[in-house]
């Protein structure tokens, strides 16, 4: 766009800290964010949503705003996002030496579209995809600590030595997963009616329960319906929330004392040490739509697992 103006970024917050006792504090904040004037990529040669099925055998580039043209793309302005979290932490600190800090974050960031080159399925109404962005996770927990096992830390004694002394540490992170932007297979149509002339996915209605939970399956293709002919779905952007995540890390930790300036130290790093999958990734694209506006069944494996 010849107007094209620079982004603009927003950032606030205000937080209380306090003590509590004399090993413990906590702070509370929130924490905020607003962006305007993101740039996103406009069809200008989109046509009006129905007007293939409103139009049959008619060429799809005559029925364009720009007649005879294909698509026609611009980078403009129009789009913005908004960050607001309640973020909070407590730390305390152990006599023997020991520190545990937990930390919650309550949040949503919401955006008309999460990444750089994004195209609405509306060029003409870009806050039509407004929804949560793609790496919004409303709750996240967040537990770290070092505890020193309390026996025979500092002793003299060999067989102490290599007794005592050991250190457990870790990392735990439970979060709501990344969302899943659900859409209907680009190009696809129910009886040749098209709903528009982009050629990005559109997205479905949603008519029921989203969440499938059989094995690897996560998304119940059942709750999701091909829209009436030149319609939008009723389906936000990026609203389907994806799997929690939950991850333990720990390791356990020795450090033994040669000499006064010389020492050993044995370390085990055990990652996600339950052994459990989380889903890392979900598919949101759906099968080939029938005629009765169902689509059909998919229970091939999509996306990426963390193990």
């Amino acid at each position: 766009a010849r107007n094209l103006v620079p982004p603009r970024v927003h950032n606030y917050s205000i937080g209380i800290q306090h003590k509590l006792f004399n090993n413990t504090s906590v702070e509370v904040n929130y924490v905020g964010s607003r962006s305007t004037n993101l740039t996103y990529r406009k069809n200008m040669n989109q046509g009006a949503a129905g007007i293939e099925g409103a139009n049959p055998g008619v060429a799809r580039n005559a029925l364009r705003p720009y007649k005879g043209y294909g698509e026609i793309y611009q980078y403009t302005n129009g789009s913005h996002s908004n960050y607001n979290s309640l973020q909070a932490r407590m730390q305390t600190r152990m006599s023997n030496g020991g520190l545990v800090t937990l930390s919650y974050t309550w949040s949503k960031a919401l955006i008309d579209g999460s990444s750089f080159d994004y195209q609405p399925q509306d060029s003409t109404n870009i806050h039509g995809d407004y929804g949560p962005a793609s790496f919004n996770q409303p709750k996240i927990f967040v537990a770290s600590y070092v505890y020193p096992i309390p026996f025979w830390q500092h002793e003299h004694e060999w067989y102490k030595q290599i007794i005592g002394g050991w250190q457990i540490s870790g990392i735990t992170r439970i979060a709501n997963g990344l969302p899943i932007n659900v859409t209907q297979p680009s190009g696809q149509s129910v009886a040749g009616n098209l709903v528009t002339t982009s050629s990005v996915a559109q997205r479905p209605n949603l008519v029921g329960n989203p969440y499938a939970h059989k094995g690897k399956q996560y998304l119940n293709y059942a709750a999701f319906q091909v829209p009436a002919a030149g319609t939008y779905g009723n389906l936000h952007y990026d609203d389907i929330k994806g799997p929690l995540f939950n991850n333990w890390d720990a390791a356990l930790q020795k450090n033994i004392s040669i000499h006064e300036q010389i020492g050993l130290e044995f370390r085990g790093e055990m990652f996600n040490v339950p052994n459990q999958m989380s889903f890392f990734a979900v598919s949101g694209g759906l099968g080939a739509p029938q005629s009765d506006g169902s689509y059909q069944p998919n229970y091939k494996p999509t996306g990426e697992f963390q193990n």
